[in-house]
């Protein structure tokens, strides 16, 4: 009789690379499990997130030096469709009705300025300076619709 071999494997970070995982543990708003976090270069962006999937994806290329930003960038897709249980159309449209835009440019501003309030120091799509967008962004950081 053949002998089945049941073999556990031990996850202790989200992603296995060590400076990516010290970036995710530093995110204040970060919940352990509510996304799957996935080292990939598949999107050809620093970062993207499977909003439908709950999947984040980090690219191996990020200089150390911005994998907080990127990471918390990301994160904050997360959230922002997490305040809204997951309806994506309904959390895009809110943020394009705030952050202004059509598509996904309310998003990528709701997250910039998400992960600026989060202490992100870089940022592609928006410094936020903007007052009214800053209080929204919290809004969506405490899990409240806009």
């Amino acid at each position: 009789m053949r002998r089945v071999v049941h073999r556990i494997a031990r996850i202790t970070s989200p992603t296995g690379w060590a400076p990516l995982d010290a970036a995710i543990a530093r995110i204040p708003t970060y919940r352990p499990g509510a996304a799957i976090w996935l080292v990939s270069n598949r999107y050809g962006h620093w970062g993207t997130a499977d909003w439908y999937h709950a999947t984040l994806y980090i690219a191996p290329g990020v200089p150390v030096s911005r994998l907080y930003d990127v990471a918390v960038h990301e994160w904050s897709h997360e959230l922002s469709v997490l305040a809204y249980a997951g309806d994506v159309d309904a959390a895009v449209s809110a943020m394009n009705a705030v952050f202004g835009g059509s598509g996904l440019v309310g998003a990528e501003r709701a997250a910039d300025c998400m992960a600026k309030l989060q202490g992100a120091s870089y940022t592609h799509y928006t410094s936020c300076v903007n007052h009214d967008w800053r209080r929204a962004a919290a809004r969506l950081l405490a899990g409240q619709r806009l």
